[in-house]
C-alpha cells in the first residue's frame, strides 16, 4: 500500500506494482494512461446525503424550501463532474443494487423551474440582491462538510445550484476531527454533507433513522423523527420473512421520501487499479472494501500449457 496515489502511480507506470489498490475517481486519467494497469469499478452499499438539522433553522424547517433545494439538483451532472461518471444518482437511504431498494418511491428531482416556482407560491419571494426571503426570514443556510476534496466539489456545486434559485448558501469545509468533535456530536449545524455505509448486505436502518438515535453517540443525522417510519424500522428488526421485509423497506423509504429529512445525492463506485499481469479476479460487487482480496487463491500472473 502507498502514502499516496502519485506514488503508487508512479510505480504502476514503471511497472513495479503486481497488486490491486483502490483509486479515486481523479486519478482515473492517470492511470488509464497507464499500459500496465486496469481500473475496475464496482459498488458498494454507502451513500452521500445532505442531512438537515430542522431546528437549527426556521427556513430549512420549511418543506417546500427542502423540496424546491432537492429539485434544484442535477445530480447526474454532479456525479458526472465529481466522480466521472462512476456513480449512481439516488432518492433514497438504500442506493439501487442493495437489497430492499425501491424505484417507488416520490423523487423530487432536476428541474429548477419548478424548484423555484415552489418557492415563490410558498411565499419565499427574491429581493433585489437575488436572494429570497419571507416574512423577515431570509432563505440562508450554512452547508457543512469534510475537507475531502470530492465533498468538497459537491458542496460547492450545491452552492451554486441552490443559490441560482434565490438561496444564499456559504460552504464550512473541516478536518474530519474537527467534524466529529465540534458538529456531529453536538449536532451543530443547519445542513451537513455527509455519507453513511454499512458493512453487511443488508443496511442497518435503525441505527440511521430511528428517533432515539438522534442524539450523540446515534447516527440519526437529521435528527428524523417519524412514529409511522419508527413502527417500520423495529418490525424490520423482528421480521424474518425476506418477502415482508421488502415491503417494510418500501414503505420505510416512501415515509422518508414524504418527509425530506435529508437531500440523497449519489452512491459513488468503488474503484480499483489492477496491475494487467494479475489475472484470476473475479470482482462483481463488495459489502465492504476488504472484500476485493476474498478471491486472492484465484489470482495468477503466469501459465503454461498442460497435457490432457
Amino acid at each position: 500500500f502507498y502514502p499516496d496515489e502519485d506514488s503508487m502511480i508512479e510505480d504502476y507506470n514503471n511497472k513495479k506494482i503486481f497488486g490491486i489498490s483502490s483509486v479515486s475517481p481523479g486519478k482515473l486519467g492517470d492511470i488509464k494512461s497507464s499500459r500496465s494497469a486496469n481500473v475496475v469499478s464496482t459498488s458498494l452499499p454507502r451513500y452521500f446525503a445532505v442531512f438537515f438539522n430542522q431546528q437549527k433553522s426556521k427556513a430549512i424547517a420549511d418543506k417546500d424550501v427542502r423540496k424546491a433545494l432537492s429539485m434544484a439538483i442535477n445530480r447526474q451532472d454532479m456525479v458526472n463532474k465529481v466522480f466521472g461518471g462512476q456513480g449512481k444518482e439516488i432518492f433514497s437511504p438504500i442506493p439501487p443494487g442493495n437489497f430492499g431498494a425501491t424505484d417507488d418511491l416520490k423523487k423530487y428531482e432536476f428541474d429548477s423551474a419548478k424548484a423555484e416556482k415552489t418557492l415563490d407560491d410558498a411565499g419565499w419571494k427574491k429581493g433585489e440582491d437575488g436572494f429570497r426571503a419571507k416574512n423577515g426570514q431570509a432563505l440562508e443556510l450554512t452547508l457543512v462538510t469534510t475537507d475531502w476534496p470530492q465533498l468538497v466539489d459537491t458542496a460547492n456545486i450545491l452552492k451554486s445550484e441552490w443559490e441560482a434559485i434565490g438561496a444564499k448558501v456559504t460552504v464550512d469545509s473541516e478536518s474530519v476531527g474537527d467534524i466529529n468533535q465540534n458538529f456531529i456530536r453536538p449536532r451543530e449545524y443547519e445542513a451537513f454533507l455527509f455519507g453513511q455505509s454499512w458493512p453487511t448486505a443488508e443496511p442497518d436502518l435503525y441505527s440511521f433513522w430511528q428517533s432515539s438515535q438522534t442524539k450523540d453517540p446515534g447516527l440519526n443525522l437529521a435528527l428524523y423523527s417519524n412514529p409511522d417510519a419508527d413502527k417500520i424500522l423495529a418490525s424490520l428488526r423482528e421480521e424474518s420473512d425476506p418477502g415482508k421485509r421488502l415491503d417494510l423497506y418500501k414503505k420505510f423509504q416512501q415515509t422518508v421520501a414524504e418527509d425530506i429529512p435529508a437531500i440523497f445525492l449519489y452512491s459513488p463506485n468503488f474503484l480499483y487499479v489492477v496491475n494487467k499481469k494479475v489475472q484470476g479476479i473475479n470482482i462483481s460487487s463488495l459489502v465492504s472494501s476488504e472484500e476485493r482480496f476474498q478471491d486472492v487463491a484465484n489470482w495468477y500472473m503466469k501459465t503454461k500449457r498442460i497435457r490432457k
